[in-house]
């Protein structure tokens, strides 16, 4: 009795955890209210980067992107479709399931991606810059990882803008913490 009660308290306590997250993850939405958040204090962007990411955001805001017609409305389509409208840079064909955590493990093996992207590896006194495409690692539940495109970030977090591939809910804004950042493409300055 005592083993199975260990056991049940156990598993009650992850499902009360998992559902707590999952609340959280609501509650940052709501809390985004789905608006423009501003560049924090002493951040400054690219007056023409940061007209293209606010066009994007603005297109794109509530709707579901499938870049590629295969898998359904995941986090890579939106950025693929960010990466190829607004930063103009083209994209290949799919790869197969390789998954978002693909765009930081595998930078160098990806000649257009490294062509056009410097990879920065994410350190604790560094914040991506708005319009960097922020990459998540994978979890039990999720072995392919995140990634979004950073609207600005300070050092508690990162207001992304994404699409959740699990649930199939449309581009919406999203706060994040730094726990699962693997680090962010940045386009190259081409010249």
């Amino acid at each position: 009795m005592k083993k199975f009660l260990q056991i049940f308290f156990s598993e009650l306590g992850i499902t009360v955890l998992n559902w707590l997250k999952s609340l959280r993850e609501i509650l940052a939405e709501i809390a985004c209210g789905f608006r423009m958040p501003p560049l924090p204090e002493g951040k400054t962007a690219e007056p023409q980067e940061r007209g293209r990411l606010k066009a994007f955001i603005e297109k794109y805001m509530g709707r579901n992107i499938d870049f590629d017609g295969a898998f359904g409305y995941t986090c890579v389509d939106l950025v693929r479709q960010y990466i190829k409208e607004a930063l103009q840079v083209p994209q290949p064909e799919p790869t197969g399931m390789a998954g978002a955590s693909a765009f930081y493990f595998q930078h160098e093996a990806r000649p257009v991606q490294a062509r056009h992207f410097d990879l920065a590896t994410y350190n604790p006194r560094m914040v991506p810059p708005d319009g960097a495409i922020v990459v998540f690692n994978g979890t039990q539940a999720n072995r392919f990882g995140h990634i979004g495109i950073c609207i600005n970030a300070d050092e508690r977090g990162i207001n992304l803008f994404e699409q959740d591939g699990f649930r199939q809910s449309p581009a919406a804004m999203r706060r994040w913490d730094y726990a699962r950042v693997l680090g962010w493409l940045v386009p190259k300055e081409q010249g």
